[in-house]
């Protein structure tokens, strides 16, 4: 992302020993990429500060470990608020749309959701030699697009004329 011009970065992680290795790993050709560690239920950012937050694998992470309803709810509450009034969020996960929508679906948050699904890159190497692994769900990323919306209803053009 950073050599296609996404030279703005702000990435976190709870682990300071990974936050270490990301600053080391980075400092010459991601110059301005900051590496903070942060807990995601609990961000120090103030409320509106980004434009996009993507997400590989954290509300996973999330969803597996002790209190995971609790956590993934703080984690999305948090996204929420750091993200600007047309904000969107991008959820690269491996969680299916029929285990992953309703989470995204609280009356707390106001999202348009759409997703996609992208193949991983597999070859499997069996005896019969490739094995076409393109319907098989667990070969498969998916993308939530959460574009944040208006908590209000839109106005009509005719209730603003007086």
């Amino acid at each position: 992302m950073y050599k296609d011009g996404f030279t703005e970065q702000v990435n976190i992680d709870i682990s300071q020993t990974v936050v270490k290795q990301m600053q080391e790993r980075c400092k010459e050709n991601c110059p301005n990429a900051s590496f903070l560690t942060m807990d995601a239920r609990k961000m120090t950012f103030d409320t509106g500060s980004f434009d996009v937050v993507l997400d590989k694998a954290t509300l996973d992470s999330f969803m597996c470990g002790d209190s995971s309803l609790e956590n993934v709810e703080a984690v999305l509450g948090e996204i929420y608020r750091v993200l600007t009034p047309t904000g969107t969020y991008l959820c690269v996960s491996y969680g299916q749309p029929q285990n992953r929508e309703s989470y995204f679906k609280s009356s707390s948050w106001h999202w348009k959701l759409s997703w996609e699904k992208v193949p991983k890159p597999t070859i499997s190497a069996g005896l019969g030699g490739l094995k076409d692994e393109s319907q098989d769900q667990k070969n498969f990323h998916y993308i939530y697009i959460l574009k944040k919306q208006s908590a209000e209803p839109a106005k009509k053009e005719s209730d603003s004329a007086a």
